[in-house]
């Protein structure tokens, strides 16, 4: 009996192993997945899909800058299942949730603290 516990845990860790393996390949089936020069692709792929599929869903683009260097990304932010807020870019295809901010720009900054100005006005209802 204690055999066919451990047995069956086994195969309930290996098929939920399997399933968030499944999602994370999903997210990085994105046209542009972990390629550099190709966020602006994978986000509005992204968006896209999740419209698609009716969930909301954002497009954002933002200038970032450290003392050396400095450049734009974009991202995906949509409406997580839970009801917050999550995002997803091409340099790591999986989902992460957004803690809740004041500004667009502090949504940002919890991925990319260097992030100094979101262009356009995103109307994400925070």
């Amino acid at each position: 009996m204690k055999k066919l516990f451990w047995v069956v845990l086994a195969c309930a860790s290996l098929v939920l192993g399997c399933a968030n393996l499944q999602q994370h390949l999903e997210w990085a089936s994105y046209p542009g997945a972990l390629k550099r020069g190709r966020c602006a692709q994978y986000a509005v792929s992204v968006v896209t899909d999740l419209h698609r599929r009716h969930v909301e869903s954002y497009y954002v683009e933002y200038e970032w800058a450290t003392k050396k260097e400095s450049g734009a990304h974009a991202v995906a932010i949509f409406r997580d299942d839970s009801g917050g807020l999550s995002i997803v870019d091409n340099e790591r295809p999986f989902p992460r949730p957004l803690r809740p901010a004041k500004s667009v720009l502090e949504l940002i900054q919890q991925n990319c603290p260097e992030a100094k100005h979101v262009r356009g006005s995103p109307e994400i209802k925070l």
